[in-house]
């Protein structure tokens, strides 16, 4: 893409690169994969069929365990969750993560708590390795 114009402009370099999946941390791995995972593939098979044009390349299909593995979903404990991101990072190279802590109709207790595992034990880890790359304090978005 570097070169590539868009528009008038013209892309000069790359900043960062960015990926997306769906985060459901649980202080067991078959609570973190049992509850998100109904949801998950009810909001897949709704996505696909809406479907009007081909599926996008690298798009998964198979068993909700393939959607994990491949980096569409990140479930798990905490240290499985650090792992999988981290993964994920070096087959892709991503710098940045939108992360979709619920879909569908999740129950919103067992969301928050997920949410408060994933900022009290997933994010330091990665806030630490990012600011000794980049010798940048991070800190967590308060509403």
């Amino acid at each position: 893409m570097i070169g590539a114009s868009v528009s008038h402009y013209r892309i000069l370099e790359s900043i960062a690169a960015g990926g997306m999946g769906v985060v459901y941390v649980a202080e067991d791995e078959r609570a973190a994969r049992a509850h998100p995972r109904e949801h998950v593939l009810g909001l897949l098979a709704a996505a696909a069929r809406r479907r009007t044009t081909p599926r996008p390349a690298g798009h998964v299909d198979g068993s909700y365990e393939d959607l994990v593995r491949a980096g569409a979903a990140f479930h798990g404990t905490p240290d499985q969750v650090i792992d999988q991101i981290g993964q994920f990072h070096e087959r892709t190279g991503i710098d940045n993560l939108l992360c979709f802590m619920s879909v569908r109709a999740m129950n919103p207790t067992k969301v928050m708590r997920s949410m408060e595992l994933f900022a009290a034990r997933v994010m330091p880890h990665f806030s630490k390795a990012h600011s000794a790359q980049t010798n940048v304090e991070i800190r967590a978005a308060s509403s």
